[in-house]
């Protein structure tokens, strides 16, 4: 009898310290452990950068030289990527089922939990008429960029033009200035003012 008891005794022991080894275990890797906070907040979270439209250049009276076309992009994310109907993209994009293909495919080895940008240029057309076709789809999104547009065909001379940023602009520029794929002025009106234009 007493054999028995003692037997029970040690499975309880037994069972709570198992009890307890778990509960040690949840509380570390959900409250005293950082690491898996850390591995989630990647995967759940991005950040996303949002261009702000280029300031408008204006003569003395007020009459705009220069001002912003909307265009778009559309961005992926890898992981999270779920397309119903592959035909969309090609037919819209000037891509072609392979060329989209083998740019998911370098995005999920490089950045698979992040955005990429799978198409720039998006005209505010073609971007309205992917809204309605891909509504349901899963892992894309669209961000809006903007297009320079003069006004006038006089004035290119002084009023300059703008291009994407090269390795010299950003070695130049205050760290975190300048990124890739950030445009500059490059000459004229553009590049002087570009700090005020650029805008934040």
């Amino acid at each position: 009898m007493d054999s028995h008891k003692t037997r029970g005794q040690l499975i309880f022991i037994l069972l709570v310290g198992i009890f307890l080894l778990l509960v040690y275990r949840l509380l570390n890797i959900q409250i005293l452990s950082d690491k898996y906070r850390e591995m989630a907040g990647r995967r759940t979270k991005s950040n996303r950068i949002i261009v702000p439209p280029r300031g408008n250049i204006y003569d003395r009276n007020q009459n705009i030289y220069v001002k912003n076309s909307p265009l778009f992009e559309l961005r992926i994310i890898p992981s999270e990527l779920h397309i119903r109907d592959t035909t969309v993209f090609p037919n819209f994009l000037g891509l072609t089922h392979s060329e989209i293909v083998k740019k998911v495919s370098t995005f999920k080895r490089s950045n698979k939990y992040g955005e990429s940008v799978l198409a720039q240029y998006i005209e505010p057309k073609t971007y309205s008429m992917l809204q309605e076709l891909t509504w349901n789809f899963g892992g894309i999104s669209f961000n809006m960029t903007n297009k320079r547009r003069y006004e006038y065909q006089v004035g290119a001379s002084f009023l300059g033009y703008i291009a994407e940023v090269d390795s010299a602009d950003i070695r130049m520029g205050k760290k975190g200035t300048y990124r890739i794929g950030d445009m500059i002025g490059k000459s004229g009106i553009e590049r002087s003012y570009d700090t005020l234009l650029r805008g934040i």
